[in-house]
């Protein structure tokens, strides 16, 4: 995620998500109405442009950048060489895995940040979080969940109601999440956003 971030420097118009692009079209299109829906609603305040970007395990195949992530990630390390050896031991234990660069837990997350720039919001979302839906089930619905409920975190930012400041309690951080599950299901709910059933909800 740290590669998709601040490495990799494909435009938004080259994003694909999914291993072979399979979600590419649905997200892509849940992102264009999820934005128009809550700029017609009037939330005072505007979330501005968000990139939406998803996280490949190929992305880790690519050792250049792979190292280049791991210098990021270890800054304060001036050992070249044992950053280099991280890279191969890295690549090397995910040739073992199921799948090898496509094994799911290697990118099972979905998130939203501000981190690269005051004005540079984005929403990714990695291969393995759509691929656990499919096995849940919720193939269906669940990328439009996974997307509209990273939205809703930026729209809390942007409302004052998503802050943490120094209070990092589970507690604290089950209520930005119940909070964004609620702007999320008011928008899939709503017959101008996601015009879902309460069933496609809840599942």
């Amino acid at each position: 995620f740290a590669y998709k971030l601040y490495v990799e420097n494909n435009e938004y118009d080259d994003e694909y998500f999914g291993v072979n692009g399979e979600y590419t079209t649905e997200i892509q299109s849940i992102h264009r109405r999820t934005e128009d829906f809550w700029t017609d609603s009037r939330v005072d305040g505007d979330v501005g442009e968000i990139s939406l970007f998803c996280a490949h395990g190929s992305d880790l195949a690519d050792r250049e950048k792979l190292v280049q992530t791991l210098h990021l990630l270890f800054s304060d390390s001036n050992d070249e060489s044992s950053i280099e050896d991280l890279a191969d031991d890295i690549q090397e234990l995910i040739q073992r895995l199921p799948g090898r660069y496509n094994y799911p837990l290697l990118t099972f997350n979905a998130f939203a940040t501000d981190a690269i720039g005051p004005d540079e919001a984005s929403i990714i979302i990695g291969d393995g979080y759509f691929q656990f839906q499919k096995d849940s089930g919720v193939e269906s619905e669940g990328p439009e969940y996974a997307h509209t409920h990273e939205y809703s975190h930026h729209l809390q930012l942007l409302l004052g109601v998503g802050e943490l400041n120094d209070d990092f309690s589970d507690q604290s951080a089950k209520k930005q999440e119940l909070m964004a599950d609620a702007f999320s299901a008011y928008f899939l709910a709503h017959d101008s956003g996601g015009d879902m059933t309460s069933e496609e909800i809840s599942n």
